[in-house]
């Protein structure tokens, strides 16, 4: 699967996903730090990516749009992040994705469950 981590996902996650065999570019790497939720999705639809990200405005903005062409996976850490939460989130992401399918979908990913909404 194609992924982009948004910029407060950092490189770990990209060892991450690859080590699972998934194709990952960052926010970082295409200069669209701090860019609108919109481009940025927008950005994702074009590359045919679903984007990782900590941000639960961008998901709404997903579900809003109606989209299924890629999806949104919210890494929910809170506050203060802690990077161990982090990489817990990602290798939780990983296996998801071994039996389930993330187009068109935001998942929000929490300690104890898994939140998986439909856009449209």
């Amino acid at each position: 699967m194609k992924f982009k981590l948004d910029e407060n996902i950092g490189a770990a996650g990209t060892a991450i996903l690859n080590g699972f065999g998934h194709e990952v570019s960052t926010v970082r790497e295409q200069q669209l730090v701090g860019v609108a939720d919109n481009l940025l999705l927008e950005a994702c639809v074009r590359e045919e990516r679903s984007l990782v990200t900590l941000d639960r405005g961008i998901g709404r903005t997903f579900l809003l749009s109606g989209s299924n062409a890629m999806g949104v996976v919210v890494l929910d850490i809170g506050a203060p992040q802690r990077r161990d939460l982090l990489l817990a989130r990602l290798h939780q992401l990983a296996g998801l994705l071994e039996n389930h399918e993330l187009a068109g979908s935001v998942w929000i990913l929490e300690a104890h469950r898994v939140r998986m909404h439909q856009a449209g």
